[in-house]
């Protein structure tokens, strides 16, 4: 008897529990999952006075960015080398597209080939609408940076090598800002992109 007893006082001692914790839904789990992984504590965009839209480097052909074009930028790898990469490139021609916030100021863009600065140019800002920058470049110029090969690179048969561009703006109208009056991610911006070269007869 005393052993009975002794099931029926655990038994209802689990029943009490059971009721005094209550059911955590997987609904409910799912759904603090879901915010956790939308929204992570300290997000938020920077509002830059200056965009990059559009950076691509297309083989010489080209004397100015106002005809760039942008279909056939290298990037997307369209070019008759293995896996489109660009054939027997020499020269090339890059260009920046890129929207200022600020009607009256200034614009600065840098490219770089790995970490290698290749060139800048220096443009007014007198209004807010998109403005191309450009720049030619020989091909003692960037040859010299190629990505470095991995044991996985190594066997593809071309080399690859990484573009970037910086715009860092200035602007006075319709207010001041730009370098040493806030942070770059609000005057700044840049943007990379990895082309392919490949040589042969």
């Amino acid at each position: 008897m005393r052993r009975v007893k002794r099931v029926m006082l655990v038994l209802a001692i689990c029943a009490c529990c059971q009721l005094a914790t209550p059911a955590i839904s997987s609904e409910a789990t799912l759904s603090n999952a879901q915010t956790a992984a939308v929204a992570p504590p300290g997000a938020s965009s920077p509002q830059r006075i200056v965009q990059i839209t559009r950076f691509d480097c297309v083989k010489a052909g080209i004397d100015s960015a106002k005809s760039f074009p942008w279909a056939e930028g290298l990037s997307h790898w369209p070019d008759g080398g293995p896996g489109g990469a660009a054939w027997n490139a020499s020269k090339l021609y890059c260009a920046v597209e890129f929207q200022p916030k600020c009607t009256k100021g200034a614009a600065d863009m840098e490219l770089r080939v790995g970490g290698a600065l290749i060139g800048t140019r220096h443009a007014s800002i007198s209004h807010n609408g998109m403005q191309l920058l450009g720049l030619a470049l020989d091909a003692k110029q960037w040859t010299k940076h190629l990505d470095q090969s991995s044991p996985v690179t190594k066997r593809f048969p071309y080399r690859t090598a990484t573009f970037s561009a910086s715009i860092i703006a200035s602007c006075e109208l319709p207010e001041k800002f730009g370098p040493s009056l806030g942070p770059r991610l609000e005057f700044a911006d840049d943007r990379h992109l990895t082309i392919g070269f490949a040589n042969g007869e």
